[in-house]
């Protein structure tokens, strides 16, 4: 059997008369939800690899069988592709990939480009399955002419850490912002450094973030100047991207604090904390957090533990002194056993009746509540060993230190290990980044090598 979560070889399917319905259906069902709460997993900050490796082997195992029952589960997904959804796409694009069914996947690609949930389903696909079975698909997809369908293939060849050749440097320079979005990030990804000049170019003409598809050409294109070493250049451009809401703004701010000069990542961090101590703003409270965080600051770390106080910002604060510390909170048992009460909100309703901090505290729901005491007294008793040494701190360690970043690629949380495949990039830009999405199995193999 092929390695989980990397099928390399489709198992012989059964006949169509002999499939068990309710069984292939539910094989169906669970390979398109478990391919969404994997979305969430592989950026959640409590889940290490050995963890999404389980998660992993449940989505190989519903794989298979749809592949073993291809019949059947070709009739099925093509029901659910009436009401398409990106976990439906992806267990669709998988058994017609693993199968080679060349009719079904012309059908994704033909919907992929016009519905955002299918292209995302496909490209999801496209990145479960293994290399070998993509070669004539992806070059396919890049030799398509239609814009949609090249960023497709970027996007799988991004995701493999695979150059696509010129056909990135033809997609960096499209007329289709979605696209070269695609090809500037894909740049950074893979250490394309020829591609700094269309990078700059685009920072020079980034205007504002409103519009989602100009601000992922800002993020691509920062991204692959922050990698090769022209962060101050992309430092105006982050900073304004920092103010958005999710994960782009994150993003943003930790590209502008890995890669900028150093006096101005400081300048920003503390414009930041300013924020935060201004107008109340769960979004300035939160980036102040975050930004001592990815400066390591160890001197901030008696703040950080002020701020556990605050029932929205505990868990988050919590996070940031274990980023900076290494220390797990739940191992060392320095979270509380009892959630604090919530406080209300006064910020306004979003139209779904949800608030910026209703918001912000379902992206800590997986993070330990700290307790504080405890906390303050484990930092009385440690100090010492973080005042000497790097004078910033990531994951107990100095941010450049690259055996401790491997380590952490090995044994981190996942958005600790997006962190340090970053950093570690940074020191060899030539290279691709440490894919941190991938599936189990070939992250296992790559760690493999990396320890060789």
């Amino acid at each position: 059997m092929a390695a989980r979560g990397q099928p390399s070889a489709a198992p012989a399917a059964a006949a169509p008369g002999r499939a068990v319905w309710p069984v292939v259906r539910q094989h169906v069902e669970d390979a398109a939800h478990l391919r969404q709460v994997r979305r969430v997993l592989v950026r959640a900050p409590h889940v290490a690899l050995h963890r999404l490796a389980r998660h992993d082997e449940r989505i190989a195992a519903h794989v298979d069988g749809m592949v073993v029952n291809a019949a059947a589960a070709r009739r099925l997904v093509l029901e659910a592709l009436a009401s398409p959804s990106p976990g439906g796409a992806f267990a669709a694009a998988t058994l017609a990939l693993l199968t080679d069914d060349d009719a079904l996947l012309a059908d994704l690609r033909a919907l992929a480009a016009t519905l955002p949930q299918v292209f995302d389903g496909l490209a999801s696909a496209l990145g479960w399955v293994g290399p070998a079975r993509l070669r004539g698909t992806v070059r396919d997809l890049l030799a398509s002419g239609m814009p949609a369908l090249q960023r497709l293939g970027i996007t799988a060849c991004a995701l493999h850490r695979v150059d696509p050749g010129p056909a990135l440097l033809a997609a960096a320079h499209s007329d289709d912002a979605p696209l070269r979005a695609a090809a500037l990030r894909c740049a950074g990804v893979l250490g394309r450094s020829d591609l700094l000049p269309m990078a700059t170019a685009s920072l020079h003409c980034a205007s504002g973030v409103d519009a989602p598809e100009a601000r992922d050409v800002t993020l691509g294109a920062a991204l692959a100047a922050c990698r090769f070493g022209q962060g101050a250049l992309a430092l105006t451009a982050l900073e304004r991207l920092s103010h958005v809401e999710g994960w782009p703004g994150l993003q943003a701010l930790s590209l502008a604090l890995s890669s900028a000069p150093a006096a101005a990542a400081a300048e920003l961090a503390r414009a930041w904390g300013a924020a935060a101590r201004g107008e109340p703003s769960a979004l300035a409270a939160r980036r102040a957090i975050q930004s001592v965080a990815l400066l390591g600051q160890v001197e901030h770390l008696p703040w950080l533990i002020g701020q556990m106080a605050d029932p929205a910002l505990a868990r988050l604060a919590g996070e940031a002194f274990s980023w900076i510390t290494g220390i797990d909170l739940a191992a060392s048992d320095l979270e509380t056993p009892t959630q604090p009460p919530q406080t209300g909100s006064a910020e306004p309703a979003d139209c779904d009746g949800t608030t910026a901090v209703d918001l912000a505290l379902a992206e800590d729901d997986s993070l330990p509540w700290p307790d504080a005491a405890r906390i303050a007294r484990w930092w009385g008793g440690n100090r010492e060993r973080f005042a000497t040494g790097a004078a910033a701190r990531f994951m107990g360690h100095a941010p450049h230190d690259a055996h401790a970043l491997r380590r952490t690629l090995h044994s981190g949380g996942q958005r600790q290990r997006h962190h340090a495949a970053w950093l570690l990039g940074l020191q060899q830009p030539g290279t691709p980044l440490f894919a941190v999405c991938a599936p189990a199995p070939r992250q296992r193999a790559l760690l493999a090598r990396l320890s060789g």
